[in-house]
Protein backbone atom coordinates (compact mmCIF):
# COMPACT_ATOMS: atom_id res chain seq x y z
CA UNK A 1 0.00 0.00 0.00
CA UNK A 2 1.13 3.75 -0.64
CA UNK A 3 2.75 5.20 2.40
CA UNK A 4 0.11 8.22 1.62
CA UNK A 5 -2.92 8.16 3.43
CA UNK A 6 -5.66 7.86 0.66
CA UNK A 7 -9.17 10.41 1.11
CA UNK A 8 -11.66 8.49 2.70
CA UNK A 9 -14.28 9.85 0.44
CA UNK A 10 -12.85 9.13 -2.79
CA UNK A 11 -10.01 6.15 -2.26
CA UNK A 12 -7.72 6.77 -4.59
CA UNK A 13 -6.92 10.65 -3.80
CA UNK A 14 -3.68 10.98 -2.27
CA UNK A 15 -2.74 13.91 -0.47
CA UNK A 16 -2.10 16.90 -2.25
CA UNK A 17 0.10 18.98 0.00
CA UNK A 18 2.09 15.48 0.05
CA UNK A 19 2.53 15.72 -3.76
CA UNK A 20 3.63 19.50 -3.84
CA UNK A 21 6.01 18.70 -0.63
CA UNK A 22 7.14 15.14 -2.91
CA UNK A 23 7.67 17.18 -6.46
CA UNK A 24 9.78 19.54 -4.57
CA UNK A 25 12.10 17.71 -3.45
CA UNK A 26 11.82 15.16 -6.39
CA UNK A 27 14.63 14.75 -8.60
CA UNK A 28 12.79 13.32 -11.46
CA UNK A 29 15.56 10.85 -11.94
CA UNK A 30 14.21 7.65 -14.19
CA UNK A 31 15.16 4.68 -11.86
CA UNK A 32 13.53 4.81 -8.19
CA UNK A 33 15.83 5.18 -5.55
CA UNK A 34 14.74 5.49 -1.58
CA UNK A 35 15.53 8.83 -0.08
CA UNK A 36 16.35 9.23 3.85
CA UNK A 37 12.90 9.14 4.56
CA UNK A 38 12.53 5.44 3.31
CA UNK A 39 10.43 6.72 -0.11
CA UNK A 40 10.68 6.14 -3.83
CA UNK A 41 11.24 8.88 -6.58
CA UNK A 42 8.60 8.55 -8.85
CA UNK A 43 9.85 7.46 -12.56
CA UNK A 44 9.82 9.97 -15.58
CA UNK A 45 8.37 8.96 -18.53
CA UNK A 46 9.04 9.86 -21.76
CA UNK A 47 7.33 10.29 -25.29
CA UNK A 48 7.98 7.72 -26.55
CA UNK A 49 7.94 4.92 -23.60
CA UNK A 50 4.48 3.95 -25.07
CA UNK A 51 5.25 3.01 -28.09
CA UNK A 52 5.73 -1.37 -27.19
CA UNK A 53 3.53 -2.53 -24.81
CA UNK A 54 4.37 -1.45 -21.16
CA UNK A 55 3.10 -2.88 -17.42
CA UNK A 56 3.09 0.22 -14.99
CA UNK A 57 3.37 -1.23 -11.95
CA UNK A 58 3.09 -0.10 -7.88
CA UNK A 59 5.77 0.76 -5.68
CA UNK A 60 4.26 0.84 -2.17
CA UNK A 61 7.17 2.88 -1.28
CA UNK A 62 7.02 5.62 -4.01
CA UNK A 63 4.01 8.11 -3.13
CA UNK A 64 3.63 8.57 -7.16
CA UNK A 65 4.62 5.95 -9.11
CA UNK A 66 4.84 7.62 -12.73
CA UNK A 67 5.04 11.21 -13.88
CA UNK A 68 4.29 12.05 -17.57
CA UNK A 69 5.68 15.51 -18.57
CA UNK A 70 4.10 15.67 -22.52
CA UNK A 71 1.56 14.44 -24.90
CA UNK A 72 2.12 10.88 -24.63
CA UNK A 73 0.66 8.24 -26.64
CA UNK A 74 0.22 4.28 -26.47
CA UNK A 75 0.39 2.74 -29.49
CA UNK A 76 0.88 -1.09 -27.94
CA UNK A 77 -0.95 -2.81 -25.16
CA UNK A 78 -1.08 -0.46 -22.12
CA UNK A 79 -1.43 -2.44 -18.39
CA UNK A 80 -1.28 -0.10 -15.39
CA UNK A 81 -1.62 -2.36 -12.27
CA UNK A 82 -3.71 -1.71 -8.95
CA UNK A 83 -2.24 0.99 -6.86
CA UNK A 84 -0.63 2.89 -9.48
CA UNK A 85 -0.30 6.88 -9.63
CA UNK A 86 0.58 8.31 -12.62
CA UNK A 87 0.82 12.75 -11.94
CA UNK A 88 0.81 14.94 -14.98
CA UNK A 89 2.57 18.26 -15.75
CA UNK A 90 0.73 20.79 -17.13
CA UNK A 91 -0.54 20.42 -20.80
CA UNK A 92 0.48 16.45 -20.45
CA UNK A 93 -1.88 13.62 -21.55
CA UNK A 94 -2.56 10.26 -22.64
CA UNK A 95 -3.55 8.89 -25.51
CA UNK A 96 -4.52 5.06 -26.21
CA UNK A 97 -3.98 5.25 -29.60
CA UNK A 98 -6.81 2.94 -32.07
CA UNK A 99 -4.06 -0.09 -32.41
CA UNK A 100 -3.20 0.44 -29.03
CA UNK A 101 -5.20 -1.50 -25.58
CA UNK A 102 -5.76 -0.44 -21.98
CA UNK A 103 -6.30 -2.64 -18.86
CA UNK A 104 -6.10 -0.30 -15.89
CA UNK A 105 -7.76 -2.19 -13.62
CA UNK A 106 -7.54 -0.89 -9.69
CA UNK A 107 -9.27 -2.68 -6.83
CA UNK A 108 -11.30 -1.07 -4.00
CA UNK A 109 -8.59 -1.38 -2.05
CA UNK A 110 -6.11 -0.04 -4.51
CA UNK A 111 -7.17 2.21 -6.80
CA UNK A 112 -5.01 3.94 -9.84
CA UNK A 113 -4.95 7.41 -9.60
CA UNK A 114 -4.49 10.01 -12.82
CA UNK A 115 -4.00 13.48 -11.17
CA UNK A 116 -2.00 16.74 -11.89
CA UNK A 117 1.29 17.07 -9.90
CA UNK A 118 -0.29 20.35 -8.17
CA UNK A 119 -4.16 20.28 -7.75
CA UNK A 120 -5.19 23.02 -9.98
CA UNK A 121 -8.66 22.23 -11.70
CA UNK A 122 -7.84 22.03 -15.40
CA UNK A 123 -4.10 21.26 -14.89
CA UNK A 124 -3.54 19.00 -17.43
CA UNK A 125 -4.92 17.67 -20.68
CA UNK A 126 -6.54 14.67 -19.73
CA UNK A 127 -6.89 10.91 -21.54
CA UNK A 128 -8.57 10.50 -24.50
CA UNK A 129 -9.58 6.55 -26.20
CA UNK A 130 -9.49 5.87 -30.11
CA UNK A 131 -8.50 2.09 -29.71
CA UNK A 132 -11.81 0.40 -29.96
CA UNK A 133 -10.17 -3.18 -28.46
CA UNK A 134 -12.97 -5.35 -27.01
CA UNK A 135 -10.04 -5.75 -23.89
CA UNK A 136 -10.57 -1.74 -22.77
CA UNK A 137 -11.04 -1.95 -19.50
CA UNK A 138 -11.48 0.76 -16.44
CA UNK A 139 -11.94 -0.39 -13.35
CA UNK A 140 -11.97 1.74 -10.13
CA UNK A 141 -10.48 4.43 -11.32
CA UNK A 142 -10.00 8.16 -10.47
CA UNK A 143 -9.15 10.94 -13.24
CA UNK A 144 -8.88 14.38 -11.58
CA UNK A 145 -7.43 18.14 -12.50
CA UNK A 146 -8.12 17.71 -16.08
CA UNK A 147 -9.42 19.14 -18.87
CA UNK A 148 -6.92 22.25 -19.66
CA UNK A 149 -6.90 21.53 -23.12
CA UNK A 150 -8.38 19.53 -25.83
CA UNK A 151 -6.51 15.97 -25.97
CA UNK A 152 -7.54 15.31 -29.25
CA UNK A 153 -6.82 19.07 -30.91
CA UNK A 154 -9.93 18.37 -32.57
CA UNK A 155 -11.89 21.41 -33.05
CA UNK A 156 -15.29 19.70 -32.45
CA UNK A 157 -14.29 17.84 -29.10
CA UNK A 158 -14.43 19.56 -25.82
CA UNK A 159 -11.57 19.68 -22.62
CA UNK A 160 -12.23 16.40 -20.42
CA UNK A 161 -10.78 14.20 -18.21
CA UNK A 162 -11.56 11.49 -20.52
CA UNK A 163 -12.45 11.74 -23.83
CA UNK A 164 -13.56 8.70 -26.06
CA UNK A 165 -13.74 9.44 -29.71
CA UNK A 166 -13.39 7.96 -33.23
CA UNK A 167 -14.39 4.56 -32.92
CA UNK A 168 -12.72 4.01 -29.42
CA UNK A 169 -14.52 1.54 -26.74
CA UNK A 170 -13.49 1.09 -22.73
CA UNK A 171 -15.81 -0.96 -20.34
CA UNK A 172 -15.72 1.50 -17.36
CA UNK A 173 -16.96 0.35 -13.87
CA UNK A 174 -16.10 2.32 -10.31
CA UNK A 175 -14.39 5.21 -11.91
CA UNK A 176 -14.43 8.73 -10.37
CA UNK A 177 -14.18 11.70 -12.52
CA UNK A 178 -13.52 14.70 -10.21
CA UNK A 179 -12.58 18.51 -10.64
CA UNK A 180 -12.31 18.25 -14.28
CA UNK A 181 -12.34 21.74 -16.45
CA UNK A 182 -15.16 21.42 -18.65
CA UNK A 183 -16.15 17.80 -18.71
CA UNK A 184 -15.93 14.99 -16.40
CA UNK A 185 -16.53 12.86 -19.65
CA UNK A 186 -16.60 13.34 -23.16
CA UNK A 187 -18.07 10.77 -25.51
CA UNK A 188 -18.11 11.43 -29.28
CA UNK A 189 -17.64 7.47 -30.34
CA UNK A 190 -19.36 5.01 -33.04
CA UNK A 191 -19.05 2.63 -30.04
CA UNK A 192 -21.56 2.64 -27.50
CA UNK A 193 -19.08 2.42 -24.12
CA UNK A 194 -20.59 1.00 -20.77
CA UNK A 195 -20.33 3.20 -18.17
CA UNK A 196 -21.46 1.71 -14.83
CA UNK A 197 -20.93 2.82 -10.82
CA UNK A 198 -19.24 5.60 -11.36
CA UNK A 199 -19.04 9.06 -9.73
CA UNK A 200 -18.83 12.43 -11.38
CA UNK A 201 -18.44 15.35 -8.85
CA UNK A 202 -16.81 18.97 -9.01
CA UNK A 203 -16.05 19.05 -12.71
CA UNK A 204 -17.54 22.18 -14.55
CA UNK A 205 -19.85 19.82 -15.84
CA UNK A 206 -20.09 15.77 -15.05
CA UNK A 207 -20.45 14.13 -18.58
CA UNK A 208 -21.13 15.46 -22.40
CA UNK A 209 -21.94 13.57 -24.99
CA UNK A 210 -22.32 13.55 -28.89
CA UNK A 211 -24.49 12.01 -31.53
CA UNK A 212 -27.39 9.55 -32.61
CA UNK A 213 -28.46 7.38 -29.56
CA UNK A 214 -26.26 8.74 -26.94
CA UNK A 215 -29.06 7.98 -24.20
CA UNK A 216 -27.97 4.52 -24.45
CA UNK A 217 -24.74 5.46 -22.52
CA UNK A 218 -26.74 7.02 -19.47
CA UNK A 219 -28.10 4.44 -16.53
CA UNK A 220 -29.02 4.94 -13.32
CA UNK A 221 -25.82 3.46 -11.70
CA UNK A 222 -23.92 6.25 -12.03
CA UNK A 223 -23.98 9.70 -10.00
CA UNK A 224 -23.70 13.28 -11.60
CA UNK A 225 -24.35 15.43 -8.74
CA UNK A 226 -22.00 18.26 -6.88
CA UNK A 227 -20.56 19.65 -9.89
CA UNK A 228 -20.53 23.35 -11.13
CA UNK A 229 -23.49 22.84 -13.59
CA UNK A 230 -25.22 20.08 -12.19
CA UNK A 231 -26.80 18.18 -15.66
CA UNK A 232 -25.37 15.98 -18.18
CA UNK A 233 -25.28 17.95 -21.83
CA UNK A 234 -26.91 15.52 -24.21
CA UNK A 235 -25.23 17.69 -27.55
CA UNK A 236 -26.66 16.89 -30.78
CA UNK A 237 -29.31 14.02 -30.03
CA UNK A 238 -31.15 12.09 -32.01
CA UNK A 239 -32.06 8.69 -32.21
CA UNK A 240 -32.51 6.03 -34.92
CA UNK A 241 -32.40 2.41 -33.54
CA UNK A 242 -34.06 0.04 -36.27
CA UNK A 243 -37.71 -0.08 -34.66
CA UNK A 244 -36.01 -1.41 -31.07
CA UNK A 245 -36.76 -0.38 -27.59
CA UNK A 246 -34.92 2.56 -25.96
CA UNK A 247 -34.93 3.46 -22.87
CA UNK A 248 -34.21 7.01 -22.02
CA UNK A 249 -32.93 6.39 -17.88
CA UNK A 250 -33.85 8.96 -14.38
CA UNK A 251 -30.70 9.84 -13.86
CA UNK A 252 -29.79 12.16 -10.34
CA UNK A 253 -29.76 15.25 -12.72
CA UNK A 254 -31.52 16.74 -15.75
CA UNK A 255 -30.52 16.03 -19.05
CA UNK A 256 -29.35 19.29 -21.32
CA UNK A 257 -30.03 19.19 -24.29
CA UNK A 258 -28.21 21.40 -27.14
CA UNK A 259 -29.29 20.99 -30.70
CA UNK A 260 -27.80 22.17 -34.60
CA UNK A 261 -29.04 22.83 -37.82
CA UNK A 262 -33.00 23.14 -37.63
CA UNK A 263 -32.89 22.61 -34.16
CA UNK A 264 -34.57 19.13 -34.16
CA UNK A 265 -34.16 16.46 -31.80
CA UNK A 266 -35.36 13.71 -34.48
CA UNK A 267 -36.72 10.42 -32.78
CA UNK A 268 -37.26 7.81 -36.30
CA UNK A 269 -37.22 3.78 -36.32
CA UNK A 270 -37.52 3.79 -32.41
CA UNK A 271 -39.55 2.84 -29.70
CA UNK A 272 -38.49 5.79 -26.85
CA UNK A 273 -39.45 4.64 -23.59
CA UNK A 274 -38.54 7.84 -21.12
CA UNK A 275 -38.74 6.51 -17.30
CA UNK A 276 -40.47 8.34 -14.50
CA UNK A 277 -38.80 11.37 -12.98
CA UNK A 278 -36.65 12.47 -16.50
CA UNK A 279 -36.26 15.89 -16.05
CA UNK A 280 -35.41 17.18 -20.02
CA UNK A 281 -34.13 21.15 -20.19
CA UNK A 282 -34.13 22.03 -24.03
CA UNK A 283 -31.43 24.41 -24.43
CA UNK A 284 -32.73 27.15 -27.21
CA UNK A 285 -35.81 28.64 -27.56
CA UNK A 286 -35.76 27.09 -31.25
CA UNK A 287 -35.06 23.57 -30.03
CA UNK A 288 -38.02 21.31 -30.59
CA UNK A 289 -38.87 17.30 -30.81
CA UNK A 290 -40.41 15.39 -33.60
CA UNK A 291 -41.72 11.86 -33.45
CA UNK A 292 -41.28 10.66 -36.61
CA UNK A 293 -42.94 7.80 -39.24
CA UNK A 294 -42.53 4.57 -37.53
CA UNK A 295 -41.18 5.28 -34.30
CA UNK A 296 -42.95 5.94 -31.30
CA UNK A 297 -42.54 7.63 -27.54
CA UNK A 298 -44.05 6.43 -24.28
CA UNK A 299 -43.60 9.26 -21.82
CA UNK A 300 -45.04 7.95 -18.49
CA UNK A 301 -43.90 9.28 -14.78
CA UNK A 302 -46.15 9.01 -11.69
CA UNK A 303 -47.77 11.23 -9.62
CA UNK A 304 -44.71 11.12 -7.19
CA UNK A 305 -41.95 11.58 -10.14
CA UNK A 306 -43.51 13.29 -13.12
CA UNK A 307 -41.42 13.26 -16.17
CA UNK A 308 -40.54 16.96 -16.91
CA UNK A 309 -40.14 19.47 -20.17
CA UNK A 310 -38.60 22.50 -19.87
CA UNK A 311 -36.97 25.74 -20.64
CA UNK A 312 -33.48 26.73 -19.59
CA UNK A 313 -35.10 29.59 -18.35
CA UNK A 314 -38.62 30.03 -16.54
CA UNK A 315 -40.22 31.62 -18.66
CA UNK A 316 -42.36 31.64 -22.19
CA UNK A 317 -41.45 30.51 -25.08
CA UNK A 318 -38.15 29.44 -23.72
CA UNK A 319 -38.14 26.57 -26.08
CA UNK A 320 -40.08 24.77 -28.83
CA UNK A 321 -42.23 22.22 -29.15
CA UNK A 322 -43.19 18.23 -29.28
CA UNK A 323 -44.94 17.22 -32.67
CA UNK A 324 -46.33 13.62 -33.25
CA UNK A 325 -46.14 12.89 -36.63
CA UNK A 326 -46.70 8.97 -35.86
CA UNK A 327 -49.80 6.69 -35.91
CA UNK A 328 -48.03 4.26 -33.30
CA UNK A 329 -50.68 3.49 -30.80
CA UNK A 330 -47.37 3.44 -28.23
CA UNK A 331 -47.44 7.33 -28.60
CA UNK A 332 -48.29 8.46 -25.00
CA UNK A 333 -47.51 11.13 -22.80
CA UNK A 334 -48.74 10.78 -18.95
CA UNK A 335 -48.16 12.24 -15.71
CA UNK A 336 -45.93 14.96 -17.11
CA UNK A 337 -44.94 18.44 -17.00
CA UNK A 338 -44.66 20.70 -19.68
CA UNK A 339 -43.44 24.07 -19.10
CA UNK A 340 -41.75 26.74 -20.97
CA UNK A 341 -42.87 25.75 -24.37
CA UNK A 342 -44.70 27.38 -27.61
CA UNK A 343 -41.54 29.48 -28.74
CA UNK A 344 -43.34 31.10 -32.23
CA UNK A 345 -41.48 29.91 -35.40
CA UNK A 346 -43.62 30.17 -38.51
CA UNK A 347 -46.95 31.24 -36.17
CA UNK A 348 -46.01 27.80 -34.49
CA UNK A 349 -47.18 28.34 -30.46
CA UNK A 350 -48.59 25.02 -29.36
CA UNK A 351 -46.59 22.85 -26.85
CA UNK A 352 -47.38 19.76 -28.21
CA UNK A 353 -48.67 18.97 -31.66
CA UNK A 354 -49.98 16.36 -33.48
CA UNK A 355 -49.15 16.30 -37.31
CA UNK A 356 -52.22 14.69 -39.47
CA UNK A 357 -53.09 10.61 -39.71
CA UNK A 358 -51.15 10.68 -36.29
CA UNK A 359 -52.01 9.21 -32.64
CA UNK A 360 -51.14 10.32 -29.64
CA UNK A 361 -52.99 9.36 -25.60
CA UNK A 362 -52.15 12.38 -23.54
CA UNK A 363 -53.33 12.34 -20.00
CA UNK A 364 -52.43 13.80 -16.93
CA UNK A 365 -50.70 16.40 -17.97
CA UNK A 366 -49.87 20.18 -16.63
CA UNK A 367 -48.65 22.88 -18.97
CA UNK A 368 -47.68 25.55 -17.38
CA UNK A 369 -45.92 29.01 -18.34
CA UNK A 370 -46.35 28.01 -22.18
CA UNK A 371 -47.21 30.73 -24.97
CA UNK A 372 -49.99 29.21 -26.63
CA UNK A 373 -52.38 26.60 -26.66
CA UNK A 374 -51.23 23.09 -24.69
CA UNK A 375 -52.17 20.91 -28.13
CA UNK A 376 -52.25 21.85 -31.77
CA UNK A 377 -54.11 19.75 -33.78
CA UNK A 378 -52.90 20.12 -37.48
CA UNK A 379 -55.00 19.08 -39.99
CA UNK A 380 -54.27 19.03 -43.88
CA UNK A 381 -56.67 18.73 -46.49
CA UNK A 382 -57.80 15.16 -48.18
CA UNK A 383 -55.60 13.57 -45.48
CA UNK A 384 -56.52 11.81 -42.07
CA UNK A 385 -57.31 13.46 -39.39
CA UNK A 386 -54.69 13.23 -36.16
CA UNK A 387 -56.34 11.67 -33.39
CA UNK A 388 -56.08 12.75 -29.62
CA UNK A 389 -57.13 11.04 -26.65
CA UNK A 390 -57.08 12.67 -23.44
CA UNK A 391 -57.92 12.85 -20.09
CA UNK A 392 -56.95 15.36 -17.40
CA UNK A 393 -55.10 17.97 -18.93
CA UNK A 394 -54.56 21.21 -17.03
CA UNK A 395 -53.54 24.46 -18.29
CA UNK A 396 -52.51 28.16 -16.27
CA UNK A 397 -53.70 29.88 -19.19
CA UNK A 398 -56.62 28.26 -20.32
CA UNK A 399 -55.58 27.70 -23.53
CA UNK A 400 -56.21 23.77 -24.33
CA UNK A 401 -56.48 22.98 -27.95
CA UNK A 402 -56.48 24.91 -31.00
CA UNK A 403 -56.74 24.32 -34.98
CA UNK A 404 -53.56 24.19 -35.94
CA UNK A 405 -50.38 25.67 -34.19
CA UNK A 406 -52.02 29.00 -32.92
CA UNK A 407 -55.67 29.35 -34.96
CA UNK A 408 -59.03 28.78 -34.15
CA UNK A 409 -59.65 27.07 -30.38
CA UNK A 410 -61.41 23.94 -30.40
CA UNK A 411 -64.01 22.34 -27.86
CA UNK A 412 -63.49 19.37 -29.35
CA UNK A 413 -59.79 18.47 -30.73
CA UNK A 414 -61.07 15.62 -32.44
CA UNK A 415 -63.57 18.06 -34.83
CA UNK A 416 -61.95 20.49 -36.89
CA UNK A 417 -65.27 22.47 -37.25
CA UNK A 418 -65.96 22.54 -33.24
Amino acid sequence: MKKFKKSSRFAGVISIAAIILFFASCDKKDDPKPDPEGENDPIVLGCDYFKQDRVLKDDPEAPVDYIITCEAHATGKLTVEPGVVIAFEPDASLTIEKDASLTMNGTADQPILLTGVTSEKGLWRGMLIESNKASNNMKYVTIEYAGSKNTSHRGDMSPAGLQVSMAGDVSIDHCTFQHCKDNGLYWNSSNYISITNSVFTKNDVPMKTVGANQIKLYNNTNTYTGNVNDYVNMQYPGISYDQKKITWHKIDVPYYLTTRGYNRFDVDHAQLVIEPGVDVIMATAEAHMRIRGDASITAVGTNEDPIIFRGKEDVKAAWGYIIIQSGSSLNEIGHAKIKNAGNKMSNIQAATQIHYDSYLNLHDVDFTNNAGYAVGMLYTAAMPLPVLVYENISTDNGKKFSKGTNGNELSDPNDPNS
